[in-house]
């Protein structure tokens, strides 16, 4: 059986006409996921080859440190993957500084708790 949901099939142009349009859906969600990968290219953390490393914060969260390879930028990436809003201490991952995110735009003070809203993802940077 083939999996339908969220895979509809789109020709070329239809998608393109779509895209064109700047409030449809698929121009909203391209120009959302452009903004993010703009933002990941414009951080040293984001590097392919740059050093990431994976912290046990909650169950309900996938957390990464991210770390140039330079050492000079740090990211510290959360992604709510539960129907619950989660609070984390970003200090309990090594992250104390002011912090700044950097999909939404959000500060955090330095002992500032973060809540994740249920689905919410952060990129957290010292600011």
């Amino acid at each position: 059986m083939k999996r339908s949901i969220n895979r509809s099939s789109l020709k070329e142009e239809e998608l393109f006409d779509a895209f064109a349009e700047a409030g449809s859906l698929p121009a909203r969600i391209a120009s959302r996921f452009i903004a993010l990968l703009e933002k990941r290219t414009a951080d040293a953390a984001f590097h392919p080859n740059a050093p990431q490393s994976v912290l046990d914060l909650d169950p309900r969260v996938f957390a990464l440190a991210r770390e140039s390879m330079d050492g000079k930028s740090r990211v510290l990436c959360l992604a709510n993957v539960s129907g619950e809003s989660v609070p984390l201490s970003p200090r309990a991952a090594g992250f104390s500084a002011p912090l700044r995110d950097l999909v939404g735009g959000r500060t955090f003070a330095e002992d500032a708790e973060a809540t994740l809203r249920p689905y919410e993802v952060l990129w957290l940077k010292p600011a």
